[in-house]
């Protein structure tokens, strides 16, 4: 049986490492993301997803964090949706993105099937675009995703 999930676009990353975050629309509490650097130099500008469509600019918080404005977009398992996460790599030709969604709404943003290398070794801004089908495994109901610039 397909079920029908939302997933919440939670934040925007541009920087290395990810650690806590903990917001009250989730039943979760997420790690909070752990950064070096601000996002001055590369940055996410855009992440799509279904009717998720968020933009998000440079600057020195190097987190764009979009819980507070729950953009929630309808996805069935089974079904494949394209994911799109637009860039500004600076003067990097090395720029790895990826994207975390907690199918099991555990928690956990690392757990096998949840993690999925959108673009490796680009300096280009994209859109880089993945496939992603959400698992008969996963819940229904409030779904984290998050994208990581690194």
């Amino acid at each position: 049986m397909k079920k029908s999930i939302k997933v919440l676009y939670a934040a925007l990353l541009s920087s290395i490492g990810f650690g806590a975050m903990s917001h009250q629309s989730f039943a979760q509490s997420y790690c909070q993301p752990a950064f070096s650097m601000d996002n001055s130099f590369s940055w996410i500008t855009n992440v799509t997803l279904g009717s998720i469509n968020n933009t998000s600019a440079g600057g020195p918080t190097a987190y764009s964090d979009f819980s507070s404005t729950v953009n929630p977009t309808q996805l069935t398992t089974g079904s494949a949706y394209t994911l799109s996460v637009s860039i500004n790599p600076g003067t990097s030709t090395d720029q790895y993105v990826y994207a975390f969604i907690d199918w099991n709404q555990n928690g956990v943003l690392e757990a096998s099937g949840e993690s999925y290398l959108v673009a490796s070794l680009v300096g280009t801004t994209g859109p880089h675009t993945l496939s992603i089908t959400p698992p008969a495994t996963a819940l229904g109901g409030n779904t984290r995703l998050r994208i990581i610039l690194d």
